[in-house]
C-alpha cells in the first residue's frame, strides 16, 4: 500500500504541475493529461482507503465491487459509510468530471464521433463554477486564467488531503505504517 500511496502522490503532483504549465485552454493534449493524472491519483487514493477500511481485505467477497470500476463517485459513496468526513461540494464536482472523463473521453482519441472540443467543455465546466460570468470562448486574461488554473489545484489539493487523513487515520488504528 505504501507503494500505491506513493504513486497516487505523483499522479497527483503531475496533474498539478502539468496545470500550472498550461497557456490556455485550446489543447485538448493538455486537458487529456491534466485529468488523466489527477483523476488516476485521486482514484488510487479512494482504493487506498477501501482497502483499508475492509474488514477482511483478504476476502475477495467482502471487498465492495465499486473497486474493479472506475467510478470515482462511487469510491466515494462506498467510503462515506465508514466516516463522517466529506469532501466539498466543488470536490464532488470534481470527482464527477473525473468519472465522465475516465470512463467517457479516456480513449475518445479511438472513437470516432468524439471530439476535442467536449473533452474541453467537460474541464470548462467545472472551471465555470469558480465565475460562472466568464466566456471561455474569448480569451481570458492571464490574471484571471491563474485564478483558474489555482482553483483547480486547489480543489484537488483538498481532495488528495481529504482522502490521505483517512487513511492515515485508518492505518494508525490498525498499526499498519505508511
Amino acid at each position: 500500500m505504501g507503494r500505491e500511496l506513493e504513486i497516487a502522490g505523483e499522479f497527483i503532483y503531475d496533474s498539478t504541475r502539468k496545470t500550472m504549465s498550461i497557456t490556455g485552454l485550446n489543447n485538448s493534449y493538455e486537458i487529456n493529461i491534466i485529468l488523466y493524472t489527477g483523476a488516476v491519483g485521486v482514484e488510487r487514493l479512494q482504493k487506498i482507503c477501501l482497502c483499508l477500511i475492509a474488514e477482511n481485505p483478504t476476502d475477495k467477497g467482502s471487498m465492495p465491487t465499486c473497486l474493479k470500476g472506475h467510478n470515482h463517485l462511487e469510491l466515494d459513496k462506498e467510503i462515506n459509510k465508514y466516516t463522517e468526513e466529506r469532501i466539498s461540494k466543488n470536490g464532488r464536482g470534481l470527482l464527477g468530471v473525473y468519472a465522465d472523463y475516465y470512463n467517457n473521453f479516456r480513449y475518445a482519441n479511438y472513437t470516432s464521433g468524439m471530439h476535442d472540443n467536449d473533452l474541453r467543455k467537460l474541464f470548462m465546466g467545472f472551471l465555470k463554477k469558480l465565475n460562472g460570468k466568464v466566456s471561455f470562448d474569448e480569451p481570458c486574461a492571464a490574471v484571471q486564467f491563474k485564478d483558474f488554473k489555482r482553483f483547480y489545484i486547489n480543489e484537488l489539493g483538498r481532495m488528495a488531503i481529504h482522502y490521505y487523513e483517512l487513511i492515515e487515520e485508518k492505518a494508525r488504528k490498525i498499526n499498519t505504517y505508511i
